[in-house]
């Protein structure tokens, strides 16, 4: 797999990202490839369990 030019993304980046962060967009449109690491999901989805709506944060 050639990842050059691809970003690896980090929970402070998605998080942002997901609320709405309108800087962001234009920025992965630019990248080659966009990953989110296993442990991110994680992390989000632990975040997202732990929300006061829990089943809106995971929708």
């Amino acid at each position: 797999m050639n990842t050059a030019g691809s970003v690896l993304l980090d929970t402070s980046v998605v998080v942002p990202y997901l609320r709405g962060d309108q800087s962001l967009p234009t920025r992965f449109t630019q990248a080659a490839g966009i990953h989110v690491p296993s442990v991110v999901l994680g992390e989000l989805r632990f975040g997202a369990r732990r929300a006061v709506r829990p089943d809106e944060a995971l929708a």
